[in-house]
C-alpha cells in the first residue's frame, strides 16, 4: 500500500510540475479564516466542542462557480459519476436515496425477509481529502489537463487562521482537504469517491457525497452477515487506501424486522466488524434527516419533527401570532419558510407502507372512515373519486396545490365571515403525518377544523 501511494505521489508531482504561465494570481482567494460555532450541549473550553465554520473570499466564491461549471459538465454529461451517488447532482436529492432504502426494505417486509443496514460515519470527509490521490483521480475520469491544473492549483498552499472575538491567529497551511464551505468540494468528493468497490454479491451501496451505506435483505440472517462482511472489508480496504478515517463509534448497523415482536436487543448477536471494531446495533438511526426504526414505523422521526416545528412555531410566534400586525402575506412567507418544510420534509417516504406483508389487502382496497374519524387516508385527486369532503371544494388540483393552509381571511377585505378552507385544498394536508403535526401544534386552529369533518 506504502509503495502504491508513493506511486500516486510522483506520477501527480510529475504531471503537475509545470503550470501554465497564463494562470490568475489565486493566492489572496486561498486564505480562509475559520470561525468557532459552539455546539449544543457541549463544554464550552474544549477546542471539539465547537464547530469550524470557513469564511472565504468573494472573488474565490465567484472562481470556484466556473470551476465548478466545467467539472460539472465533463462529468455529468458524460456519465461518469456513479449511479449510487445522489449527492449534489442534477435530479438527486436526500428524500429520493431515502426512498430507494426504504422502498427496498419495505419490499422485503412484502416476501417476509429481514435487512440489514450498515452506515458508516466517515470521520471529517471533506478535511482530510488526499490531494495527490484527487489529482491521479481526475486524470482517471479523462477531466482535461488544463483543468486538473486549475484545480490542483486552487487546492495547493491554502492557508488558514482561526478568529476568536476580536483577536486572530497566526495563518497555518493547508496539506489535505478540499476547502470548506467551497461550491466546488462537494463535486470533488464525488470524484474522489467515484472508484469505491460496489460489491457484487447482492449487496446494495447507498452514497450522499460522505454518507455511505451497505444494505442486504434475505430470509435469514445467516445469508445476510457473511455477504455483508465481505462487502465490509473490501469496502475498508479501500478506505485505507485513499486514506478516508471511518469512525467505528458512531458506525451503526439496524435489523429491520418485518415481525411486531418486541426484543430488547436490536440483533441476537454482533457480528458485524469494522478494522476488528464492532459496529453498534441501533434500533433507530438518523439518516438523511429521517429517524429510521427496526420496524418502519417512523415515530421517532414525527415526535422529533414535532418538537422542531414547535421551537420554530414558538420562535417565531411573537410574528405570525394573532396579536402580530404583521399582514397576512407575510405570515405566509414566515410559514412557508419556515415551519411547513420541516413538516413535509422526505413525506414520500413517510407514505411507503412497510407493513403490508400482515395485511396483503389493506393497500389494495380502500373503506371510507367513519363520517366523524380525523385522520384520512391520504387521498389521489388524480385518480380517486371525490367523497364528501372534497366534494365541498371547486378548486382545481392546481388550484388547490398553490392554496395556503394560513389564508384566514380573503385578499380584499370584507365583514363577512370567512369559511374554513376544506382539507383537500393543499397536498400537504392529505399527508397522516402533517395532520397529526397540526393537530399537536394548532388545536383548535382552522387547519384542524377543516381536517374534521
Amino acid at each position: 500500500m506504502i509503495l502504491y501511494t508513493s506511486r500516486i505521489e510522483e506520477e501527480v508531482r510529475q504531471k503537475v510540475s509545470l503550470d501554465p504561465k497564463d494562470d490568475l494570481d489565486q493566492s489572496l482567494w486561498k486564505d480562509a479564516v475559520i470561525i468557532g460555532i459552539p455546539k449544543p450541549g457541549k463544554p464550552r473550553d474544549l477546542p471539539a466542542s465547537y464547530r469550524p465554520i470557513s469564511l472565504l473570499s468573494s472573488l474565490g466564491k465567484l472562481y470556484e462557480k466556473i470551476l465548478k461549471s466545467r467539472l460539472s459538465d465533463h462529468l455529468f454529461k458524460k456519465g461518469l459519476i456513479i449511479d449510487e451517488q445522489f449527492g449534489f447532482r442534477p435530479q438527486h436529492s436526500c428524500p429520493q436515496q431515502a426512498l430507494r432504502l426504504v422502498e427496498y426494505i419495505s419490499e422485503g417486509f412484502k416476501r417476509k425477509h429481514k435487512t440489514v443496514a450498515v452506515f458508516f460515519d466517515v470521520a471529517k470527509a471533506f478535511d482530510r481529502v488526499w490531494h495527490a490521490g484527487l489529482i491521479h483521480k481526475l486524470y482517471t475520469l479523462e477531466v482535461p489537463d488544463r483543468l486538473v491544473l486549475i484545480i490542483h492549483k486552487y487546492i495547493s498552499n491554502r492557508h488558514f487562521a482561526f478568529r476568536h472575538e476580536h483577536t486572530i491567529s497566526s495563518k497555518k497551511i493547508l496539506r489535505a482537504g478540499v476547502p470548506q464551505g467551497s461550491t466546488l468540494s462537494p463535486l470533488l468528493y464525488s470524484a474522489y469517491t467515484n472508484d469505491i468497490p460496489r460489491p457484487k454479491t447482492g449487496v446494495q451501496l447507498a452514497l450522499f457525497a460522505d454518507d455511505t451505506t451497505l444494505f442486504l435483505r434475505s430470509d435469514s440472517l445467516n445469508h445476510i452477515i457473511p455477504r455483508l462482511q465481505r462487502a465490509i472489508n473490501e469496502l475498508t480496504q479501500w478506505f485505507q487506501l485513499w486514506r478516508i478515517e471511518v469512525n467505528s463509534e458512531k458506525s451503526a448497523a439496524i435489523y429491520f424486522d418485518f415481525s411486531n415482536i418486541k426484543r430488547t436487543l436490536a440483533v441476537p448477536y454482533n457480528a458485524l466488524r469494522i478494522s476488528n471494531a464492532p459496529i453498534p446495533w441501533q434500533h433507530n438511526y438518523k439518516y438523511l434527516g429521517i429517524t429510521l426504526d427496526k420496524h418502519l414505523h417512523f415515530r421517532d422521526h414525527i415526535q422529533r419533527v414535532r418538537k422542531l416545528a414547535i421551537f420554530y412555531m414558538s420562535r417565531l410566534s411573537g410574528m405570525i401570532g394573532r396579536k402580530s400586525k404583521m399582514s397576512l402575506l407575510n405570515k405566509r412567507t414566515l410559514y412557508t419558510m419556515c415551519i411547513r418544510p420541516v413538516m413535509t420534509y422526505a413525506c414520500p417516504v413517510l407514505l411507503t407502507p412497510p407493513r403490508l406483508h400482515s395485511r396483503p389487502s389493506a393497500a389494495a382496497s380502500y373503506e371510507a372512515p367513519p363520517e366523524n374519524h380525523f385522520l384520512r387516508r391520504p387521498r389521489n385527486a388524480l385518480s380517486d373519486p371525490p367523497d364528501d369532503l372534497t366534494a365541498e371544494s371547486d378548486l382545481s388540483p392546481s388550484q388547490s396545490m398553490l392554496a395556503s393552509p394560513c389564508v384566514e381571511a380573503p385578499t380584499q377585505r370584507s365583514t363577512e365571515p370567512v369559511p374554513p378552507l376544506p382539507a383537500s385544498t393543499d397536498t400537504w394536508r392529505e399527508l397522516p403525518c402533517a395532520a397529526a403535526l397540526c393537530k399537536c401544534l394548532v388545536p383548535n386552529g382552522p387547519a384542524i377544523r377543516a381536517l374534521k369533518n
